[in-house]
């Protein structure tokens, strides 16, 4: 039985970002770190509860030469700290897909295509596309399936794409550039969350990233727009009003000598993105911590692109879980009712706080401390063992916390279903490498071991890796 009394699994990951510039990283096998505890800010908008990170002391023993974790900033659960190395190169060769969206200096546009749409690089420069943008417009809105290098000059080239708005099919009406089914880029809404990217990678699936867009829209309880939109997120006035609280706290993370990002819980890596230079990781900063927020926000429930078909599909109640070939059912938004019962039910996990411990503990007996502590059903799926000892010595936490520290030593998820809680077994995750020459400038290779997600992008060009990306399981 493992046990989670404040492990820090993930915080190896470290070591395997942090690679020098104009390197690629060397992979590393998943190995358990000790971790301590740190002060804990408080958040603009709620009430922390207790976090575990690895001590920087710790983490410098992972990282080559030159990297060194800067100071965490704790908010909304989770920590984000900067990777710094003051000798990797201040300055950037690339332009950002949205820096040169916004200034005129490329077109994209569709090729009657839902995957794949059609870019000009009018700029002097080459351009940088991340895993995750957001562009709006065209027929549908649009995320890059991969992170991409773009040369300088390039026409009509064909970029992948995966679509975020599962419901229209059609030009955005009384906008420039409309009837060429152009697309823009907007300051509030550039990158989408972790879940959503971590599904595109991941799984290279259509359907799964409409799953994961539904179910971030409903995690976070956004008011959706006609197309189901990811924008939606941004559009909502009570989300956005927090992300931007939040984000104003978690600016303190920001340092010139980032070369990149994590985002930590409870001692595990959750996320993170190192790049190869000071000044790309500058410009990315911004949309990075937003993304990291996102996630932040919506908890640590089941990924959608870790979820199975043969498992507890009969307890889905709305269309956005349903399990058809559909296309305009899959990833659709909750509806108004569904929403507003989901958002009294987020806020109940997280206003209400209990002491967690126990000690060779029955599961079913934990369960039924955390339904009566917190007056909400909950209920283990017929795949789950109720006689489970649980091992837990976390101080006083929200409910939502207490899930997510029970999922993580037993192997479960959560989801919320007819108003309640279903807890069930993670399902078998796939591994394996996949390489994919996207340009012919750029290359991505996505390793994904049972419980971590290597992605990375080269320049075959300059031959040098521009983004590594590590993302939990």
């Amino acid at each position: 039985m493992r046990r989670i009394l404040l492990s820090a699994g993930f915080a190896l990951l470290l070591a395997a970002c942090a690679s020098k510039p104009h390197e690629e990283p060397t992979p590393v096998s998943d190995v358990p770190v000790e971790s301590a505890p740190t002060q804990v800010n408080s958040s603009p908008s709620t009430e922390q509860a207790k976090t575990v990170q690895a001590t920087p002391d710790q983490l410098s023993t992972l990282l080559p030469e030159g990297a060194t974790p800067g100071q965490p900033v704790d908010v909304e659960g989770v920590s984000i700290l900067p990777i710094l190395d003051a000798s990797a190169p201040g300055e950037t060769d690339y332009l950002t897909l949205d820096e040169a969206l916004q200034a005129g200096l490329c077109t994209v546009v569709e090729q009657n295509d839902v995957n794949a749409l059609r870019l000009t690089n009018n700029a002097d420069k080459p351009l940088f596309l991340m895993v995750g943008d957001l562009v709006l417009g065209g027929d549908q809105d649009r995320i890059m399936a991969e992170s991409t290098i773009v040369e300088a000059g390039a026409k009509d080239l064909s970029i992948p794409v995966f679509c975020v708005e599962p419901h229209r099919w059609s030009a955005e009406q009384g906008r420039e550039g409309a009837e060429e089914a152009r697309f823009y880029a907007r300051d509030d809404a550039k990158q989408v969350d972790v879940t959503v990217k971590k599904a595109a990678v991941l799984s290279g699936s259509q359907a799964e990233v409409w799953d994961a867009v539904g179910r971030a829209n409903s995690m976070l309880a956004a008011r959706q727009n006609v197309g189901g939109s990811y924008r939606s997120t941004f559009d909502d006035p009570a989300t956005a009003k927090k992300l931007e609280e939040l984000f104003e706290h978690a600016e303190a993370a920001k340092n010139a000598d980032a070369v990149g990002y994590a985002v930590m819980r409870d001692g595990n890596v959750l996320a993170m993105d190192l790049f190869y230079s000071r000044g790309l990781c500058a410009k990315v900063s911004d949309k990075l911590l937003r993304s990291y927020l996102l996630f932040a926000m919506q908890g640590q429930s089941v990924p959608p692109a870790e979820r199975t078909e043969a498992e507890d599909i009969s307890l889905a109640p709305y269309e956005e879980w349903s399990r058809t070939d559909d296309r305009a059912g899959r990833g659709a938004a909750a509806t108004a009712g569904s929403t507003d019962e989901y958002a009294a039910f987020r806020n109940k996990l997280e206003e209400t706080s209990l002491p967690l411990y126990f000690e060779g503990t029955p599961l079913d007996d934990v369960i039924e401390k955390l339904r009566t502590e917190g007056n909400i059903q909950i209920r283990l799926s017929e795949s789950v063992d109720g006689s489970l000892e649980v091992n837990l010595d976390s101080g006083r936490v929200n409910l939502r916390q207490a899930l997510d520290l029970l999922s993580d030593q037993l192997d479960l998820t959560w989801e919320f279903r007819d108003g309640g809680l279903v807890i069930r077994s993670a399902p078998p995750r796939a591994t394996g490498t996949r390489t994919v020459a996207v340009t012919r400038s750029s290359e991505t290779v996505r390793d994904a071991k049972a419980h971590s997600i290597r992605y990375s992008c080269t320049d075959t060009k300059h031959e040098r890796t521009v983004h590594t990306s590590f993302m939990k399981r």
